[in-house]
């Protein structure tokens, strides 16, 4: 199953520790932003782009919250099953930014990069939240036996998408 070998990618990547530090080089510094990168784009492939029932022009707030609904002739077990792949793989890859060191603004940097870096800034600070706020939802579907909420999903994996790419944009600062 795609998704399930995804999902390992995505938990062995993310549980990397590889802080680089301000004394690394800017080599070292971009192998870890692409170490990072590779584990947003995992989930966007196993989410997005994976199980192939995404319909043309569907949007991606449509076709999660189809994601969190429950199926016809799905049983309650299976239901949870699949979801808790979905939650699973998001809760793992919201770590992606935690520890990364952000290197001190120089003089030569390009704007685009410079903007980048300020997004990872804010973002190190909501994906731990909204990672929380998922995982206690998910936690109270098997509580209550409702099918879980499409809203903290697609709001962690809106801010997942926004931290790939604004890891795509950033760049070791030259000085």
């Amino acid at each position: 199953m795609r998704l399930s070998y995804t999902l390992v990618t995505v938990i062995l990547l993310s549980t990397c520790s590889c802080m680089v530090c301000f004394g690394e080089t800017p080599a070292a510094l971009q192998r870890d932003i692409n170490r990072r990168a590779a584990v947003v784009d995992s989930l966007r492939h196993s989410l997005l782009d994976g199980p192939g029932e995404r319909t043309p022009g569907e949007s991606v707030q449509q076709y999660l919250t189809g994601f969190v609904k429950l199926r016809a002739k799905e049983t309650s077990a299976a239901y949870r099953k699949r979801v808790k792949y979905y939650v699973t793989a998001a809760l793992n890859t919201s770590t992606v930014l935690k520890g990364l060191a952000i290197p001190a603004p120089g003089a030569h940097d390009e704007p685009y990069s410079t903007a980048a870096w300020k997004e990872i800034v804010k973002l190190q600070q909501f994906l731990p939240r909204s990672a929380k706020r998922l995982g206690s939802a998910f936690n109270l579907t098997a509580h209550t036996g409702r099918p879980l909420s499409p809203a903290p999903l697609i709001t962690l994996i809106n801010l997942e998408l926004a931290a790939y790419q604004a890891l795509r944009d950033a760049r070791p600062n030259l000085g």
